[in-house]
C-alpha cells in the first residue's frame, strides 16, 4: 500500500471511534480490566434473572408435582454459569 492510502485508513479508523460508536459501548462496561470485570458481573446478574424468571413462571403454570425436577434442572445451568463467571472473575491472576 502506498502511504497515502495507509493515512486514509487511519484517518477512516479515528472516525470510528470519535462517532461515538466505541464511546456507547465502553460508557455501559468501560475499557481495558474494567470491561472483563463489568462483562463477568453482568452474566452474573443476567443468570439470576432469568433462572429466577424461569422458576417463577414454571411455578405459576406447571404443577407442583413435577416443579421440584424442573428446578433442580434450570438452576444446574444457571448455576454452572454463574459459577464459572465467578471462577473466571476471581481465579484469573494478577500479571
Amino acid at each position: 500500500m502506498t502511504e497515502e492510502k495507509k493515512k486514509e485508513e487511519k484517518s477512516q479508523k479515528s472516525n470510528v471511534t470519535e462517532s461515538g460508536l466505541t464511546g456507547k459501548i465502553s460508557e455501559t462496561i468501560g475499557t481495558g480490566p474494567h470491561a472483563q470485570t463489568a462483562i463477568t458481573w453482568l452474566v452474573i446478574k443476567w443468570s439470576f434473572i432469568v433462572g429466577s424468571a424461569l422458576t417463577i413462571i414454571i411455578l405459576i403454570a406447571a404443577k407442583y408435582d413435577i416443579c421440584e425436577f424442573i428446578f433442580a434442572n434450570i438452576w444446574s445451568v444457571f448455576g454452572s454459569i454463574i459459577m464459572l463467571a465467578l471462577g473466571y472473575l476471581f481465579g484469573k491472576g494478577k500479571e
